[in-house]
């Protein structure tokens, strides 16, 4: 059952200009090369931080799960800090879950990222875990 593990999913659109400007490619590229060196320490045994191109679409794909949160979703968030630095204008969702949280344990949260500005929302699709997704 995924509600006894920290589980997170999501992606965002990499992008360094709410614009489709063609001057911006270059710096996208440097962008890149900066996160996925910066991601490579991230890349262990049951979690994903990845870049792939979709129709000239840079997307980071994350995903995880762990039996316990002991850093990951503190990894998740220097990722994401990461990318609103070196690509302000990134947008995305990633959804994550804590079940030993003492109060968010029945639900998921979302990190929403537009603009490269971070917010935690709330989620209204899987929440309450209990009894939407599982018994």
């Amino acid at each position: 059952m995924s509600g006894q593990f920290l589980l997170w999913q999501g992606w965002i659109s990499i992008s360094i200009s709410p614009d489709a400007d063609a001057d911006c490619f270059d710096a996208l590229k440097k962008a890149i090369h900066e996160l996925e060196v910066f991601m490579r320490p991230q890349q262990m045994v049951n979690q994903l931080f990845e870049i792939k191109p979709f129709n000239l679409e840079q997307v980071l794909f994350i995903a995880g799960s762990h039996n316990h949160d002991v850093g990951y979703s503190d990894s998740i968030v220097e990722v994401l800090n990461k990318v609103a630095e070196l690509a302000p204008a990134s947008h995305g969702l990633v959804y994550i879950r804590w079940p030993e949280h003492p109060t968010l344990w029945n639900q998921y949260k979302v990190y929403k990222m537009a603009r490269g500005k971070i917010t935690m929302e709330d989620d209204p699709f899987f929440s309450p875990c209990n009894p939407l997704i599982e018994d």
